[in-house]
């Protein structure tokens, strides 16, 4: 049985390379994380400009922590139960 050579290797979730140390692992976590922040930011900044011009046209607003009013992004952060919930 051959077995290949391969410079690195992607198991279990974790990057794996042929010196055994933990660069490349770390390099793709850094690169997953700077794509979800940037796509957080974007969102940010998506929400905001969407509650400011409801506000002005309007006069709607969206409840406080929410990206975009009446649309529950689940990263409000407050937990717990709300009053609706019962």
């Amino acid at each position: 049985m051959d077995i290949d050579t391969v410079k690195s290797y992607k198991y279990l979730g974790v990057h794996l390379n042929d010196s055994l140390d933990w660069s490349d692992n770390t390099n793709a976590l850094v690169k997953k994380g700077n794509s979800r922040l940037f796509l957080l930011r974007r969102l940010s900044l998506l929400g905001q400009q969407h509650h400011g011009q409801g506000q002005e046209e309007n006069g709607q607003t969206g409840e406080e922590g929410q990206l975009c009013p009446g649309m529950p992004s689940g990263l409000s952060g407050g937990g717990g139960k709300r009053e609706d919930d019962g």
